[in-house]
């Protein structure tokens, strides 16, 4: 080979170097301008990440009674509606404290049961029927009658 074939081969190679280059430009030219387009349309309006914090209505909740919860009502981010029961609890607990507060009671009406009796009996009698009041002997009356209408001397 000469150097005119030598020369002339490598301007062919170097042409088809620049064409492939050209061409590989343009792709990526045009796929970056496709890219700019479609954010430009759909994507800019997309928010994405990896780390993310959602600010919602999260309502801290708390126990009016204690005891031992038996079922959940409600996951972990589940929409809730007003007065829907969030948890069941045990009614032994509940049923405890109804029969010591009746156990109680009994006891309180018990006490207070003969003393209203004796009242009773005071104010009635042993017959049930009410007293008269009770009343002074009429000696009495006339005496504090006579003593008031006395002048002093």
């Amino acid at each position: 080979m000469t150097n005119d074939t030598i020369t002339q081969t490598n301007r062919k190679l170097a042409t088809q170097r620049k064409l492939w280059l050209a061409i590989a430009i343009a792709f990526f030219a045009l796929v970056g301008a496709g890219y700019g387009v479609y954010w430009a349309t759909v994507l800019r309006y997309e928010q994405t990440t990896d780390d993310a914090y959602v600010s919602g209505n999260v309502v801290q909740i708390t126990p009016q009674i204690s005891g031992t919860v038996i079922s959940i009502g409600a996951d972990d981010t589940q929409f809730v509606k007003a007065g829907q029961p969030l948890v069941r609890l045990d009614p032994a607990d509940a049923k405890v404290a109804l029969d010591q507060s009746e156990a109680q009671l009994g006891r309180t009406v018990r006490d207070v049961r003969p003393t209203s009796r004796r009242r009773r009996t005071i104010w009635h009698g042993a017959s049930g029927w009410p007293r008269r009041a009770p009343s002074r002997p009429k000696s009495c009356i006339m005496r504090a009658t006579r003593s008031t209408a006395r002048s002093p001397d």
